[in-house]
């Protein structure tokens, strides 16, 4: 079943076989990258959150209209920051086993193929 998918796959893109497994492959190194990106900038928006939160201590008669925009763009730091943080765990399974999500990529494709 996965082998005939896969010979499909290949046959429909004009490429053998041992080069599409190559180029899966490669394609998870990139999602992990992206993911590594993702990560980072979650990191930088809790970062960012954080000294926010010590301005805010710091300066206790700010008006309660600034308080209020303040909260909202913490909350969508921290929202960025949980992806962030997701993002991190996905990049580094991509890293560790490429393979399986190729496969799983691979899997994807060919469900349509044989239903």
């Amino acid at each position: 079943m996965a082998q005939t998918g896969v010979t499909k796959m290949a046959e429909s893109m004009g490429i053998a076989v041992p080069e599409l497994w190559r180029i899966l492959i490669k394609q998870q190194y990139v999602e992990a990258v992206g993911n590594f990106i993702l990560a980072f900038i979650g990191m930088v928006c809790f970062y960012a959150l954080y000294k926010i939160a010590r301005w805010v201590v710091k300066n206790p008669d700010t008006s309660d209209g600034l308080i209020l925009a303040i909260m909202m763009g913490g909350m969508m730091l921290a929202v960025l920051g949980v992806m962030g943080l997701f993002g991190l765990y996905e990049g580094i399974a991509h890293m560790i086993n490429p393979e399986y999500y190729a496969i799983k990529d691979i899997v994807e494709f060919i469900k349509p193929i044989n239903n």
